[in-house]
């Protein structure tokens, strides 16, 4: 036997040995539960975001914004807008109009009776709403009947709500000069500017007609201002060294008719009272007439 016969009996004789089992038989692919299935698995996790969502939702609902209704934890609190009306009231120190004046119209901010002559300062607002203007007015009556009155200054020169407070009216006075009866008036500009210039006006019994103030004008005003305490008056008629003379003397409550001279630039104008006389002593150089001293001997 050769060889190659040996090596073929002996592959056969291998091959014989070799035992296939049978195939098994596979079993049936088993079916997933119904919680595990995929279309069922996403509804519930749908489901499970949703009742998750829906308590956070109701919690929220307060702070949403609704814009026909908004909540009311965030609501601002209501303000009233500035108005520029002002209001027409009457003064607490000033009478109320007399002669068939009506509120309405404005408020008195002084008065003052002399002889058979009333004055009166009357005080009207303008027009103008960002900085409130007005008009003072000098009315004279007599016997309840108006005889004359002036615009004092220009229409609306003055601040509303400074002339009409108390202390609008600086000063109001009278004196006769000559025989002419003569009307001094200062209105309060603000409280940081303090008084106007004096304005001084000559009443005939009919008319008012305004004048410059001379030296025996402010003379006559200096001391009205210092016998009624009106210390911003003072301010403005009279240098601060002046104002500290008569703030230092108890003002007299009669005095006679003032004499006045002239004298290099200065006027002398003297007042004889109880036990002495006072002396105003006036500059008459420009700018405007000023008392530059007074004495009281």
């Amino acid at each position: 036997m050769s060889i190659e016969q040996m090596l073929r009996e002996n592959l056969e004789a291998a091959a014989e040995a070799i035992v296939v089992p049978p195939a098994k038989e596979m079993p049936a692919p088993r079916a997933l539960p119904i919680w595990r299935r995929p279309l069922v698995f996403a509804a519930a996790g749908a489901l499970a975001v949703l009742g998750l969502s829906v308590p956070i939702f109701l919690m929220a609902g307060p702070f949403m914004d609704d814009p026909q209704e908004p909540a009311a934890t965030f609501a601002a609190p209501a303000t009233t807008s500035p108005t520029t009306t002002v209001p027409i009231v009457v003064s607490t120190t000033s009478a109320p109009f007399v002669g068939g004046s009506t509120e309405e119209e404005g408020i008195a901010i002084g008065e003052l009776d002399r002889d058979t002559h009333h004055y009166r300062i009357i005080a009207v607002p303008g027009d103008e709403e960002e900085a409130p203007t007005a008009t003072a007015t000098l009315v004279v009556d007599s016997a309840g009947e108006e005889l004359a009155r002036a615009v004092i200054g220009e229409p609306s020169a003055f601040f509303w709500h400074s002339i009409s407070e108390p202390g609008g009216l600086c000063l109001l006075t009278t004196w006769d000069d000559g025989g002419q009866e003569v009307i001094g008036v200062q209105i309060l500009l603000s409280p940081s500017l303090g008084c106007s210039d004096p304005y001084v006006y000559e009443f005939s019994g009919e008319t008012l007609v305004a004048r410059p103030a001379e030296a025996a004008d402010i003379a006559n005003m200096f001391v009205e201002a210092w016998r009624q305490g009106s210390d911003a008056a003072l301010e403005i008629l009279a240098t601060p060294e002046a104002a500290a003379q008569a703030a230092a003397i108890e003002p007299p409550e009669v005095a006679s008719q003032a004499q006045c001279e002239g004298a290099a630039g200065s006027i002398y104008c003297t007042w004889q009272v109880d036990g002495g006389e006072m002396v105003v002593r006036v500059s008459n150089v420009e700018p405007a007439p000023r008392v530059t001293e007074f004495t009281f001997q």
